[in-house]
């Protein structure tokens, strides 16, 4: 198991991203996300932690208005030189960085799982708002959990928020949506709902 990382290591590894390693490494997993906002009928969403913006810029270029923050600066310059302007250097712990406008949805992909103090998060999102986050089933240097099966995911999160729908996303970059009751293994879990 890895450990909560500093923002200078994130500023080293967030370098070395690139489009083709977004592309297709997390191609379904963002087209995913972006789906379940359009779905929702988002208008203005914040991005927790946008990494290299490039999901960001894939929803806004959808028309979402999406504001985005992270910690590491590396982060924050490439998500701006994505086009973003909406984006500034935060922690996702301290509630300020969530206030900056009335967002109607919440998005964080592969964030949750890096963080030892992940539950404040939802604490900062406003109850009955729509939030969308994705987490693992791999272990990394960064990850302080990961999920063997959607079981697990349920079972850590639903207390915080109203599940509508997991979707799990293969290494193949198949999706398919299972039950909250269901225990399956996936590369990635999309988790879908409401915060409590």
């Amino acid at each position: 198991m890895g450990i909560e990382q500093s923002k200078e290591w994130y500023d080293v590894e967030h370098h070395e991203w690139d489009d083709e390693h977004h592309g297709g490494k997390y191609a379904a997993l963002f087209n995913t996300v972006v789906s379940t906002l359009r779905g929702w009928g988002s208008e203005r969403v914040l991005d927790i932690g946008c990494g290299s913006g490039y999901m960001t810029k894939m929803i806004t270029d959808t028309g979402i208005e999406c504001h985005a923050f992270d910690f590491s600066k590396t982060s924050v310059l490439m998500t701006s030189e994505r086009g973003i302007s909406d984006v500034w250097l935060g922690n996702c712990l301290d509630p300020e960085n969530y206030l900056k406008a009335d967002y109607d949805a919440y998005v964080s992909t592969e964030v949750l799982e890096h963080i030892e103090e992940d539950l404040k998060i939802f604490e900062n999102i406003p109850s009955g708002k729509p939030f969308v986050f994705s987490v693992p089933s791999f272990d990394s240097p960064g990850h302080v959990r990961y999920f063997l099966e959607s079981s697990q995911v349920v079972e850590r999160y639903l207390p915080f928020i109203e599940i509508e729908k997991i979707l799990l996303v293969q290494r193949d970059q198949t999706v398919e949506e299972v039950s909250v009751v269901d225990s399956r293994f996936a590369a990635r879990y999309v988790v879908q709902g409401t915060v409590k």
